[in-house]
């Protein structure tokens, strides 16, 4: 680690005249170590000539003080209004969300406003969260139960897969797992093809063989 902080000091130091430096950090609050060293060095690398730093940080407290009279936007501000568009396209095509809608208006204003509020500009969790919410509305769910789904579902994303892996349907839990270990047994699972799925899944002859 000390060998490697010289030489990216070393680089940093020297830039100015014959070049300039745009660095490019994302993910800062996911620093396993001390979070005010990494905000000390990023605050370091940015006072020197000829540098420039675009830092990607989530929505803690400590981030949002510590770089607050440097110049920031929000994702979430950028986002909203094409997280908006997405959420009310997609439900307001499922003819049971049209019901509700027409029914309780304002109540379903308020549901797609907590599922763009929380999103907190993640495109990902509200594609998760929307089609979760579809599924719900095709079985026939109450607003209510709509509404309490979104008001439970964890803002992080890690947390927002194990509570969708938790609410998978007991007679799908065996399968669900076929899936996962499949998964975890494949050297490259994301080229793993929905086509080599489907033949892994079809065939379950006993003498049968399928390269992934």
């Amino acid at each position: 680690m000390d060998e490697l902080t010289s030489g990216l000091m070393a680089i940093i130091s020297a830039a100015g005249n014959d070049y300039k430096i745009a660095l490019f950090i994302d993910g800062l609050d996911e620093f396993e170590g001390g979070h005010e060293f990494l905000v000390n060095f990023v605050k370091k690398l940015s006072c020197q000539d000829g540098v420039k730093i675009v830092s990607v940080v989530g929505p803690g407290i400590f981030f949002c003080d510590s770089f607050v009279r440097h110049p920031s936007l929000r994702m979430e501000d950028l986002t909203r209004n094409d997280i908006d568009r997405f959420v009310r396209g997609y439900l307001e095509a499922l003819p049971g969300f049209t019901e509700l809608q027409a029914t309780d208006p304002e109540d379903i204003e308020e549901l797609i406003q907590s599922v763009i509020s929380k999103a907190n500009g993640v495109f990902l969790w509200v594609a998760l969260v929307v089609r979760l919410l579809s599924e719900q509305i095709r079985d026939g769910k109450t607003l209510a139960i709509l509404q309490q789904t979104v008001s439970d579902l964890p803002q992080e994303l890690e947390d927002l897969f194990e509570a969708i892996r938790r609410r998978i349907d007991a007679k799908n839990l065996g399968q669900a797992t076929k899936y996962f270990q499949l998964l975890r047994s494949t050297p490259r699972p994301h080229r793993f093809s929905a086509l080599k799925l489907w033949i892994t899944d079809d065939c379950r002859g006993p003498n049968t063989r399928v390269a992934i």
